[in-house]
């Protein structure tokens, strides 16, 4: 019967230390990013988002009685929270290199950079799209030659078949939805992977000419015999490769210059 209690004593004794440590750490956790904030200041602006951080907000009765408070001092702290850039990267590279899926912006991994995901077909905001599509051309196109309409495909749709199925849904649904008279012009076929930038969503003025010659095609206009000359600008990392923090490549800035322009 000793030895029974003896060994009882024993194990109660290991939960008790195993339940101090474990209240200890997880206080030092919460501590720690405290002690940082205090030590150093918290950043005015993100450079990796390009916006300003948000401020401490002040505190007043009715702030607290309408939890307006609550709410912005979380959104306060979520971007003061110490070594914030390095747990979002390691996140995402968790959720894209481990279990091989998007963050929570639909940005996916690549080989050469970065790219965001459609995923789905907002057609509530395309039919609303639709509608501003009409008024203006009500209010301002009434006496033009005719009306043309593109659909820009974004990187993601040379990556799969599902981001395809998913432009090509909105690409349709806008056609349907908008009542004014329109030629549908179609860029997909002398657009690529290649003609996007690899950290952001948007497309190379250089690789831009094929785009100009169709739609001016489709207009029943030539193309004028106009010289372009590139100029680099220099390196940068677009909104889609700072936000996620997935990827160290860069992209070079160029843009065409005419005698025109």
């Amino acid at each position: 019967m000793n030895r029974i209690r003896l060994k009882k004593k024993k194990t109660t004794s290991a939960r008790s230390l195993s339940d101090t440590l474990t209240i200890a750490v997880f206080f030092l956790f919460m501590l720690i990013p405290g002690i940082f904030y205090i030590l150093l200041k918290p950043p005015a602006f993100l450079e990796s988002e390009r916006r300003s951080a948000e401020a401490m907000p002040e505190i007043s009765l009715s702030s607290i009685y309408d939890k307006e408070y609550y709410e912005d001092f979380e959104s306060f702290l979520l971007d003061a929270f110490f070594a914030r850039d390095l747990m979002i990267r390691g996140k995402n590279l968790f959720s894209t290199d481990i279990l091989m899926q998007t963050d929570v912006d639909g940005i996916m991994k690549t080989d050469d950079g970065v790219v965001k995901l459609l995923m789905e077909c907002d057609k509530a905001r395309i039919s609303e799209t639709a509608e501003t599509f009409d008024r203006i051309c009500s209010e301002y196109f009434q006496k033009a030659g005719g009306i043309y309409l593109s659909v820009i495909p974004g990187r993601s749709f040379y990556f799969s078949d599902s981001e395809k199925l998913c432009f090509e849904e909105c690409s349709n649904t806008l056609d349907r939805k908008m009542r004014t008279p329109h030629s549908t012009v179609d860029l997909t076929g002398v657009l690529s992977q290649d003609s996007y930038y690899c950290t952001d969503i948007h497309w190379k003025q250089q690789k831009l000419l094929p785009v100009a010659r169709l739609i001016l095609d489709a207009m029943g206009r030539a193309f004028p015999p106009t010289v372009f000359s590139e100029t680099e600008l220099g390196e940068f990392t677009g909104t889609v490769g700072s936000q996620s923090h997935l990827c160290d490549e860069t992209d070079i800035l160029t843009i065409m210059t005419s005698e025109y322009t």
